[in-house]
Formats: C-alpha cells, sequence, structure tokens
C-alpha cells in the first residue's frame, strides 16, 4: 500500500496538472485575445500612419503652391509700387510741360486746345490718376489678403 505521503503528492500533483491545464487554456484564451487587439491595433496604426504621410505631402505641394504665390504676390506689389512711382513722376513733368504749353499758347494768342499734344498730354494726366488711384486700391487688397 502506498504510503500516504506518496498518495498525497501524487493527488496533489494531479491537481496540480489539472490546474496548470486550466491556467495555460485561460493563458492561451488571453494570448488570443491580446493578439488580436494586438494586430487590430497595428493595421489601424499602419493606416493612420499612412494617412499622415499623406497629410504632410498635401501639407508639402500647399506650402510650395504658398511659396510661388507669394513671389508671384512680392513681384506684382513692387512691380505696382514702382509704376505708381514712375507715374506720379511723369505725371508732376507732364503737368510742368503742359502748363509751359498753356502759358506760351497764351502768349502767342492761341489755344493751348488746339495744340494736339497739350491736349492728348492732359487727358493722359488726368487718366494717370485713374489708373493710380486703381493701383493704389489693389496694393491695398493685395496687402490685405496676404497680411502684407
Amino acid at each position: 500500500m502506498p504510503h500516504n505521503k506518496t498518495y498525497l503528492s501524487a493527488l496533489d500533483k494531479s491537481k496540480l496538472d489539472e490546474l496548470k491545464k486550466v491556467k495555460l487554456a485561460k493563458l492561451k484564451k488571453l494570448h488570443l485575445s491580446l493578439t488580436d487587439d494586438a494586430e487590430k491595433i497595428t493595421v489601424d496604426l499602419e493606416y493612420e500612419m499612412e494617412n499622415i504621410m499623406d497629410s504632410i505631402s498635401e501639407a508639402d505641394e500647399l506650402i510650395k503652391e504658398v511659396q510661388t504665390l507669394n513671389n508671384t504676390f512680392d513681384r506684382i506689389y513692387e512691380q505696382l509700387e514702382d509704376s505708381m512711382k514712375e507715374a506720379e513722376k511723369l505725371k508732376t513733368k507732364g503737368l510742368e510741360v503742359f502748363f509751359e504749353l498753356r502759358d506760351g499758347a497764351d502768349n502767342l494768342g492761341l489755344d493751348v486746345n488746339d495744340i494736339k499734344q497739350a491736349v492728348d498730354l492732359d487727358v493722359a494726366t488726368v487718366n494717370v490718376d485713374d489708373s493710380i488711384t486703381a493701383a493704389d486700391s489693389t496694393l491695398d487688397r493685395l496687402a490685405d489678403n496676404f497680411n502684407k
């Protein structure tokens, strides 16, 4: 007859093995559940990383477009400013010439309006004011839209 200790030891070992099997089964279920979660999260992370990279590429393209627009803006803004300054100078000079023509015509007893160049110059100096005003308004709109 086996000894009581041996019998208890065999019984404990059997229960211990059974307990290990139950724990192992639970561990496998837990492991399977976690690996499923890990796989799903990995797929979701890869999807989001792809979205991030796509957005970064779009942002890079937008930045290039904005830089091109800023360069175009600077060129147009400077061109308008320069043209306005030059038009103001020419207008001033044109008015001086017109007044000289008018005074010369008056001294000769002529009507300045009979001198085609004087009339053309007078019209041009008046029209350039409209252009300068329009350009100034355009500069304001450009500045407002580009925060210059």
